[in-house]
């Protein structure tokens, strides 16, 4: 493992390299585990949408592989992981649903037991075609709006101190 992986800032050059690691020799590495639990967290990444399908498609194999001995499915194995790869790969931005595919990669047996109901509740995450940016941060609330007013008034209810400018406010509302 890099220093980078370590110190949980993996770089975009760090994960490239993990990946053509990984295509030669398909050895697991360290950086696709980082960043699997980034997106099961949060949600988001920091990385690419390319690069974090990247790992999904290399999970889904691994996981896949790993139920593969428990083929009780109503089709063929290789048919359905095509299917599922296809569903995957097709996406030009991360589906909506990118948290909850990478949950259930991360751990697929805390939840599923078998090869069909795992790939089953995978192609429904993926039967989807609602997408999201992955990377995007929540804008601060503006001044003097109701959202700023709303938290200030809230963290005063609950003993916080609010800002500078809710307290200099008199906007407050006037029910009398």
């Amino acid at each position: 493992m890099s220093t980078a992986e370590e110190a949980g800032t993996l770089s975009a050059a760090d994960l490239t390299a993990a990946i053509a690691k990984h295509s030669e020799s398909k050895e697991w590495p360290a950086a696709f585990d980082t960043v699997l639990s980034e997106v099961a967290g949060t949600g988001q990444s920091h990385f690419e949408w390319s690069a974090v399908k990247a790992v999904l498609v290399a999970k889904l194999e691994a996981v896949a592989a790993d139920f593969a001995e428990k083929q009780d499915l109503k089709e063929p194995y290789d048919d359905m992981l095509k299917r599922l790869l296809a569903l995957l790969l097709d996406f030009p931005n991360a589906p909506f649903t990118v948290q909850r595919l990478a949950e259930v990669l991360n751990n697929p047996r805390r939840v599923y037991s078998s090869a069909r109901k795992l790939f089953r509740a995978v192609e429904k995450l993926l039967t989807i075609s609602s997408t999201i940016p992955l990377k995007f941060s929540v804008a601060a609330p503006k001044d003097a709006s109701y959202q700023e007013s709303s938290e200030n008034g809230l963290s005063k209810l609950v003993g916080g101190v609010g800002t500078a400018a809710a307290a200099d406010s008199t906007t407050g509302m006037d029910v009398g």
